[in-house]
């Protein structure tokens, strides 16, 4: 065990930083598939730099809101406050006065510190305007100890008098242990707003800040307006002119019911210093917002006249078929503009009585009011957040944003898998530092950055080192995180090789420590199951598979899929390079077993050339802080966009964005894909997949926007689409995915067959799942030939179909296919399509299964050393374990109908240099045939090989190939750590499968206990055996290990029956 209780103790001792608030507009939309069960205590504000009386500096009147969110009362005096007052450093506050708060009710508890000593109820009442009385106002008396204090990091922490923490709040906390930062308390008689995050894993105590340097509200949380404007465009520019053509104001319906705009006014306030200054804009037309949706108001100025509505979408980036006039209203006014650029203004949306509903004000904050422009940079929009303090004005959150009408996000760029010299690998420039890292992202107009150094070595993975490398990485992403602007984070990359099981590499972002492949519990090594249970203990965490490949790994085919681990492995990165083609084909594949992930492409840059190639990462996010961009990623809100920075892409069905999950959505899918490049580079084709590849529809183009639409019915799981462009680049978005019940279980099988030149009769084996009969069921077979990346199942793809009459509930019927492929050899995988007519609508499954036409049956990696072994050889390796190697073998079926030549192949290694088989070596069909893999210039013979094995093989049934690397000429397979053995093409280079071991939680089959790599003199000279997956995976499936060798003979097992 190397640091397991260390990291366990500094969950007790450290403080847990979070990311600052994301400040954004949360809406009923951005909600998706929350499970985060809300504390009994919530912490719904903090004022912690009050004046005092007469305007006196001291801090008098401190305090902190809780919120009752159970259905019952409950007594204050059952809890208690620790305050962390430094990173390293807490008080107990008890809470021993009995005060009862009703089910849903807002407390206020007075922090009375060494300033307040004297003070009164109803000078604390003067302060804010209250009229609290001793029993709904909670005194906590400190007597002459100290109170909240303004500047450093601090946590409260609402726990009961047993201990157990009920509720988190933290504030000053953006950089990791900071003891100066006071960004959240600054402004004397100021607030900080709270409210509860929702996460897919429960769990969570931590609240979230909303706004900070706000009017307190003591006593009350404030419910935000109904109508909301969520953003200003008020200085466009027009395609032809300097006139300002395409102004605009956002509406969003924050109700359940849709409202029409009929019988309200835009006031708008064009002189800060004179409120009699204004102009009305009355809305006589009928035109309704939707439920939770967005309005567009088009203030057509006199420099308007003339444009159409498809040329205000054409300014915006949109295809006039996506922003239509169902989420514009046009709005004629007088002036030469609908607002001004210089100066404070002011936009109300009023009823036609009067009543203001809303304002939000621009340019504002300044010390030039009549003249300032700060709001106002031409094509850019400012954009604003809900009210938290009980009035009607929304909260400028940032200026100088990307213009997004009718949408509640925004396009986010930047990357999240990149390295500095903390990795110890690569560049070890002392340039090589995460300072650099986030200055160079923010030069290349990044958005946000992630970096993730190698656990393992970061500080040797040890993260308790004292102001070490993991600290370093946590402190400069919150240093050069700016909320609104920039947005840094700091993981970690878990990699695992081949001494940890190869699971592959992951990135972890938002956690407080650090693990490494080289931990280990209770003896046994750290493994991604222990991962994916530690994550579980911190909800906000997120984690992402790295380039998954045969390669670098592939989480053992993603077979460990479980919904805690789904929950928070939101991300997939795809690669740029020659992986791209195998990086897709496993991004359906990982979506198929299950998993719910989103694209992302990243520079995995090792060498300081951070974010200077145009690959990207496009996070589709309320707003740029920190928690916005999570959010966004755990609700599966990002596309990979490869070549190309300033790509945009809207993927929606039924009008909800990528990475929606869709329960019961009905009998239709309106699909719309909307795709846009403001540089001008032409748009050539968008496709739109289902499961396994499945093209469901595209269409070409020649534009520099589209727009594809289309109605489906909804008959698989998942979605997403694919846009390419004329000069190669491209993007890929995250699914969006359908929630229905499975109708039905797909499973394949095969078996032997009498047909000329068919290697085995495929059987396509359809479960119901339903509670009626099924009828009329298709099944359909296509071939794919393992190397193309066109759509699997086109036409010209297809073998022949079956229909199944009826499939009564809960059974099972077959559908078979006894195609043979040209020649009567060859690799492919043959899939199956199985569509049924559901309650009036159609569903669909897809499978396949992968046939070699050769496939490993058996492997000794580890021979025996009992014969031809010297005397001083046996004195030097001492308990008889000699391994001296020289009897490895790979055993070998030909499983077509047709004889197979190996010296069409080659054999691999793991990551050597395959070995070539140079002359002609014969498998008739049907046989077995053995690879005697020898060590470098090995001397050993046929004779002392069957001696060792006790068979009677010839030359006909051996081949004997040398091992070629000069790395292990002694050791010709691997036997210590994951080993991967591949028979590679001569034509193309394509492995057609691979064998594997030591992999996954099994990282000792051939040598060694699990967990701890060592030699153990019972697995040597014993074999692995292996068949053909049926499951559409072209990694052979391990059978047994720890077996008696018999190389030459199959068993029935192995083959198909």
């Amino acid at each position: 065990m190397r640091k397991w209780m260390q990291r366990c103790f500094m969950v007790v001792m450290a403080v847990l930083i979070l990311l600052p608030g994301s400040f954004g507009v949360v809406t009923k939309e951005s909600s998706v598939h929350a499970s985060s069960t809300v504390p009994d205590l919530t912490v719904t504000e903090i004022l912690a730099n009050s004046s005092g009386d007469s305007g006196s500096a001291t801090d008098s009147y401190e305090y902190v809101e809780l919120k009752n969110n159970t259905g019952s009362i409950i007594d204050l005096s059952h809890y208690k406050f620790i305050f962390w007052y430094t990173p390293t450093a807490f008080v107990t506050w008890d809470l021993t006065t009995s005060q009862t708060l009703a089910a849903g009710e807002a407390r206020v508890v007075w922090i009375k510190n060494t300033y307040a000593q004297g003070k009164t109820l109803a000078n604390f009442n003067a302060h804010y305007g209250t009229s609290f009385t001793s029993s709904t106002l909670y005194t906590l008396d400190l007597g002459a100890n100290g109170g909240l204090g303004n500047t450093g990091i601090k946590k409260l922490i609402v726990a009961t008098d047993a201990g157990a923490e009920i509720c988190i709040a933290k504030f000053n906390d953006r950089i990791f242990n900071s003891t100066t930062m006071n960004e959240d308390a600054t402004v004397e008689n100021s607030s900080i707003v709270f409210e509860f995050p929702d996460y897919l894993v429960d769990g969570n105590i931590t609240m979230r800040k909303t706004a900070v340097n706000q009017k307190p509200t003591p006593g009350t949380v404030p419910a935000p307006p109904n109508l909301w404007i969520t953003e200003l465009m008020v200085n466009s520019s027009s395609p032809t002119d300097l006139g300002e053509a395409f102004e605009f104001i956002e509406l969003y319906n924050n109700t359940g019911s849709a409202i029409d705009l009929a019988g309200y006014t835009i006031r708008y306030y064009w002189n800060h210093a004179n409120l009699a200054d204004y102009f009305d804009f009355n809305l006589t037309a009928s035109k309704s917002i939707p439920a939770y949706g967005y309005m567009i108001i088009w203030t057509r100025g006199t420099q308007s006249s003339g444009y159409t509505l498809a040329q205000f979408a054409d300014h915006y980036n949109l295809p006039s078929t996506y922003l239509t006039s169902s989420k514009v209203y046009e709005q004629t006014v007088t002036q030469t503009q609908g607002m001004g650029n210089d100066g404070q203004k002011t936009v109300e949306l009023r009823t036609d009585g009067g009543t203001v509903v809303v304002s939000a004000t621009y340019n504002d904050g300044t010390t030039s009011p009549g003249s300032t422009t700060i709001d106002t940079a031409s094509d850019t929009s400012v954009t604003y957040g809900y009210p938290v303090d009980g009035t009607v004005k929304m909260r400028k959150l940032v200026s100088g944003q990307y213009p997004t009408p009718v949408s509640p996000y925004n396009f986010y760029n930047g990357q999240l898998h990149n390295h500095t010299k903390h990795s110890h690998e690569g560049s070890t420039a002392v340039t090589n530092t995460p300072a650099n890292a986030y200055i160079a992202a923010k030069a290349q107009n990044g958005d946000f950055y992630g970096l993730s150094d190698h656990s393992e070595r970061m500080d040797w993975g040890d993260p308790n080192v004292a102001n070490g490398e993991w600290v370093d990485n946590k402190y400069q992403a919150g240093f050069a995180t700016v909320p609104h602007q920039f947005s840094a984070f700091a993981g970690f990359e878990m990699t695992y090789n081949t001494d940890s099981g190869i699971w592959g590499h992951a990135n972890v972002f938002n956690v407080p420590w650090i693990v490494d492949r080289l931990d280990t519990i209770g003896g046994v090594q750290y493994n991604m199951h222990n991962l994916w249970d530690d994550l579980a203990e911190y909800p906000e965490a997120v984690l992402q598979f790295n380039h998954p490949s045969a390669y670098w790994g592939d989480f053992e085919d993603f077979d460990y899929y479980n919904q805690a681990a789904d929950d928070q492995t939101a991300l997939y990165e795809l690669h740029s390079n020659a992986l791209m083609q195998e990086h897709f084909d496993k991004y359906f594949r990982a979506l198929d077993k299950g998993w719910h992930l989103s694209p992302t492409l990243n520079s995995d840059e090792h060498y300081e050339k951070w974010m200077q190639n145009n690959d990207r990462t496009i996070v589709i996010a309320e707003a740029n802080t920190p928690e916005a961009i999570m959010d966004a990623i755990r609700a599966r809100r990002t596309y990979a966009t490869f070549g190309d920075r300033d790509f945009k892409l809207i993927f929606e069905i039924n009008g909800k964005p990528m990475g929606s999950r869709l329960t019961n959505p009905g009998s239709a899918l309106n699909v719309s894909v909307m795709a846009s490049n403001p540089t001008n580079d032409t748009i050539s084709k968008i496709t739109l997949y289902g499961p396994g590849g499945t093209v469901i529809g595209s269409q070409t183009y020649s534009s520099r926007m589209a727009h594809y639409a289309a109605s489906i019915a909804p008959s698989y799981k998942y979605y997403f689409v694919k846009v390419e462009q004329t000069d190669g680049d491209w993007a890929v978005s995250a699914p969006i995915w359908v929630n229905d019940s499975p109708a039905m279980e797909l499973t394949m099988s095969t078996q032997t067959t009498a047909t000329a030149d068919v290697p085995v009769q495929i059987n396509a084996n359809v479960k119901n799942l339903t509670g009626s009969a099924l009828s009329n069921v298709l099944v359909e077979f296509f071939k794919d030939n393992f190397t193309t990346s066109t759509d699997n199942y086109a036409a010209a793809n297809k073998l022949g179909e079956v229909t199944l009459a009826s499939i009564g509930s809960g059974a099972t019927s077959t559908a078979s296919s006894t195609w043979a492929p040209p020649g009567g050899a060859g690799t492919y995988t043959v899939l199956a399509r199985v569509t049924a007519t559901v309650g009036g609508i159609s569903k669909s499954v897809t499978g396949g299964i992968h046939l070699p036409e050769i496939y490993i049956t058996e492997i000794v990696a580890n021979s025996p050393g009992n014969v031809g072994v010297t005397a001083v050889e046996k004195d030097f390796y001492k308990a008889g374990d000699y391994m001296d190697e020289d009897y490895d073998f790979v055993e070998v079926y030909n499983n077509s109908k047709n004889t197979v030549n190996l010296k069409d192949y080659k054999l691999k290694d793991t990551y050597e240099e395959p070995v070539d088989i140079a002359t002609d070596f014969y498998i008739p069909a049907k046989s077995v045939k053995v690879i005697w893999f020898k060590k470098t210039g090995s001397t050993k013979t046929l004779s002392q090989f069957n001696a060792v094995y006790g068979t009677s093989l010839t030359s006909d049934d051996v081949l004997e190939l040398y091992q070629t690397s000069t790395k292990r000429p002694s050791n010709p397979l691997r036997n210590s750590g994951m080993a991967r053995i591949e028979l590679v093409r001569d034509s193309d280079g394509v492995s057609i499968l691979q064998a594997r071991y030591n992999n996954g939680t099994n990282v000792s089959e051939v040598y060694g206990p699990v967990g701890t790599h060592g030699e153990d003199s019972s697995v040597d000279g014993k074999a692995l055996k292996f068949k053909y997956s049926v499951n559409g995976s072209y990694y052979m499936e391990e059978m047994a290990s720890n077996l008696t060798p018999t190389p030459g003979t199959v068993d029935s097992d192995q083959i198909a029956p």
